[in-house]
């Protein structure tokens, strides 16, 4: 088992598994966190968005960790991850709703989603992590 969130209030909207990579998670957040959940730290902040995506390795560490669906300024912005998919070649996809303009980013692409209602869905492809070489550290 591992603990999340400290001060901060975690939602997880959505739960992959990765072949022989481990486990996603995705959720919402809305004060800084250290998503690491052994003795390192990985800040998370959500001046970088209200959505989070964890990836852990196999045994349980931290493979990757990033905020996602930043506001856009003076729009009161934010997503609510709800779903999670790995698709094949290791892409994820996530899906959720989404309020005001949001923007998201994901390798060299980015995007602003802005709801047409009060509150509209997203979906969030993100490309594959790179596999891990023996002696690199996480990303």
């Amino acid at each position: 088992a591992r603990a999340f969130g400290g001060d901060s209030h975690l939602s997880v909207g959505g739960l992959a598994l990765q072949p022989d990579r481990g486990a996603v998670l995705t959720g919402t957040f809305d004060q800084p966190f250290d998503a690491d959940p052994g003795p390192g730290s990985t800040m998370l902040s959500p001046n970088d968005g209200s959505g989070f995506l964890l990836e852990l390795a196999p045994g349980g560490a931290l493979a990757r960790a990033r905020a996602f669906g930043r506001s856009v300024p003076r729009a009161r912005g934010l997503c609510a991850p709800q779903g999670l998919a790995v698709a094949p070649g290791g892409a994820l996809v996530v899906v959720g709703s989404v309020v005001g303009e949001v923007h998201f980013a994901a390798g060299e692409s980015a995007t602003t989603v802005s709801a047409r209602t009060d509150r509209d869905a997203f979906l969030h492809w993100l490309p594959p992590r790179p596999a891990r070489v023996a002696g690199e550290g996480r990303e």
